[in-house]
C-alpha cells in the first residue's frame, strides 16, 4: 500500500537540465532526510522539526509501519540519510566557490485537501505554498523574483506564501542568506500532476498529462529567478 502522504513524482515536477538535482528516492516512510537526526522534545516547534528520520507515525499520526526498525536496520538506514546530506553539503560548498552564492529549491508536493494535524486541516489548499521562513531563508530580493516569475508563468494557479508551510527541516538547516546560501520550499498541490488516492480510485497515485505543463512551469520560473537574481 502506498500512503496518501508520500512525496511521489515530485523528482518529475521540478525535473529541470540546469543546476544540480538531488533526490531521495527511497520512500520516506522508511526514513525520512527532512527530518532533524535527533528528535526535538520542543512541542512548540511543527512536528516535521519534533520528529526524527525515523518517526513511526506520520503528521497525521497515521503508523508508517507494522513494527519499529532494529538498531541494526536504523545503522543501515541512516546511511542513506548521511549521503544524502552529505551531497548537499558538497554541491553547497562546490557552487558556492564557483558562484559566490547557492540558491536551493526545495521540492515537495501536497495533498488537495488538508490532512490532519496540518495548520489548514480539512480546507482545499492552494496549487502552489512557497515556504521562506517569514522571508528569512533567502535574500528577499531573491524571494521577490521568484515570486513574480512563479505568478507570470502560472497566470491562471492559485499561489499562497508561509501558509500552510512556512518551510521545514531543510529550508531551516541550510537557509542562511548572510552567507549567501539561500533555500525556498515549494509544495505543489498533487491533484495538480497526478490521481492522488484520497478516494481510492482506480488510477489512485498514477501521474496525469497535466504534469508536463506543470515541469515546464518550475523549469521555466528556476531560469528566470537564477537568470535575473545573477544580474
Amino acid at each position: 500500500s502506498i500512503l496518501i502522504s508520500s512525496d511521489l513524482h515530485t523528482e518529475k515536477v521540478y525535473n529541470t537540465t540546469k543546476g544540480t538535482k538531488i533526490s531521495f528516492n527511497l520512500n520516506t516512510a522508511f526514513i525520512n532526510p527532512s527530518r532533524p537526526k535527533e528528535r526535538n522534545n520542543d512541542k512548540s516547534l511543527p512536528l516535521s522539526l519534533q520528529n526524527d528520520p525515523f518517526s513511526g507515525s506520520s503528521l497525521t499520526k497515521t503508523p508508517l509501519r507494522k513494527k519499529e526498525f532494529s538498531e541494526e536496520e536504523k545503522l543501515k538506514l541512516i546511511k542513506y540519510y548521511d549521503d544524502y546530506h552529505s551531497k548537499f553539503e558538497s554541491e553547497i560548498k562546490k557552487i558556492k566557490e564557483k558562484l559566490g552564492y547557492v540558491i536551493i529549491f526545495d521540492g515537495h508536493s501536497m495533498n488537495s485537501i488538508a490532512l490532519e494535524n496540518t495548520p489548514d486541516q480539512g480546507k482545499e489548499r492552494v496549487d502552489f505554498n512557497v515556504g521562506t521562513l517569514d522571508d528569512s531563508s533567502a535574500d528577499k530580493r531573491l524571494i521577490d523574483i521568484f515570486m513574480g516569475a512563479l505568478k507570470q508563468e502560472a497566470p491562471n494557479y492559485t499561489i499562497q506564501k508561509n501558509f500552510p508551510y512556512k518551510g521545514g527541516f531543510i529550508t531551516k538547516k541550510y537557509g542562511n542568506p548572510k552567507e549567501n546560501v539561500h533555500v525556498i520550499q515549494i509544495e505543489t498541490k498533487r491533484s495538480l500532476f497526478m490521481h492522488e488516492g484520497l478516494n481510492n480510485g482506480p488510477n489512485s497515485f498514477e501521474m496525469k498529462d497535466s504534469l508536463k505543463e506543470i515541469t515546464s512551469i518550475f523549469s521555466k520560473v528556476f531560469e528566470i529567478t537564477e537568470k535575473k537574481y545573477s544580474l
